[in-house]
């Protein structure tokens, strides 16, 4: 009986020191359709072709097109990840096109970053939680912040946030395509304690992978929590402080 006590004391201040909270975006608070990144290419990759087309540019037929895209793609992402980085798609989008004989003006490149921003947020869709829980932890002093691992730019992510209200709330954001670090490497942690202000024991990180939402804030020093839901994954031996169920159910563990 001393012990359950003794550990409920623990978890109560625990949760009563924390200042900031730092959390991951993909099925955490916002979840994405369940497809393949090849497939969310080809679902990208049709308009841009088209656009290109319109725009008279001298392009190889669409199967070939798509694949040198693919394989552009795939090489990036294998030189990148052996070197421990993310990969930088939109350096790797250009370089092929480059290679194709298609040299985008500044201009284009930048609406077709837009199409491709349209095209993720039609996979997309905010926690029905999201907004009420973010809403009452910023009014309730909390520091918040966003630390994801992505493909995409970091002004596409940002600009989804502000299309559903949201960015606002995170002045934090550590994007790995920004970074070049992917979680659970410890710098992109660190990157996020330092413009978060907040050492990490005053600092809680919320998500639903074991391997990079729990093990990966622990190495730092953060304390965790892991959002148990049908796709929540990863490996890791380091167990989270807290677990839940629902986006709401944070509220309880940090004002406990």
């Amino acid at each position: 009986m001393r012990g359950l006590r003794h550990e409920l004391a623990t978890m109560t201040t625990n949760a009563t020191n924390i200042l900031g909270i730092l959390f991951d975006l993909g099925d955490t608070l916002v979840h994405f359709a369940p497809v393949s990144r090849w497939q969310y290419l080809e679902t990208a990759a049709a308009p841009v072709y088209r656009k290109l087309e319109t725009w008279s540019y001298s392009v190889p037929s669409y199967p070939r097109y798509l694949r040198k895209l693919k394989r552009a793609l795939v090489w990036a992402f294998v030189r990148d990840r052996i070197r421990g980085l993310e990969v930088q798609i939109l350096p790797a989008f250009e370089g092929c096109h480059r290679r194709m004989g298609i040299r985008l003006t500044p201009e284009h490149l930048g609406e077709l970053r837009r199409m491709s921003i349209d095209a993720l947020r039609s996979m997309m869709e905010v926690d029905e939680a999201c907004h009420e829980v973010i809403h009452r932890l910023h009014d309730s002093g909390f520091r918040l912040g966003l630390v994801s691992n992505t493909l995409f730019p970091g002004e596409s992510i940002d600009q989804f946030l502000q299309s559903e209200d949201l960015l606002s709330y995170f002045p934090v954001r550590i994007y790995s395509s920004d970074v070049h670090y992917r979680k659970p490497h410890r710098r992109i942690f660190e990157a996020a304690l330092t413009a978060l202000g907040l050492p990490a024991s005053r600092t809680l990180f919320v998500g639903d992978r074991l391997d990079n939402d729990i093990a990966g804030p622990a190495k730092v020093g953060m304390k965790t929590a892991l959002f148990l839901h049908d796709r929540t994954g990863g490996r890791s031996r380091v167990r989270p402080d807290y677990t839940f169920k629902s986006l709401t159910d944070l509220l309880d563990i940090v004002t406990r």
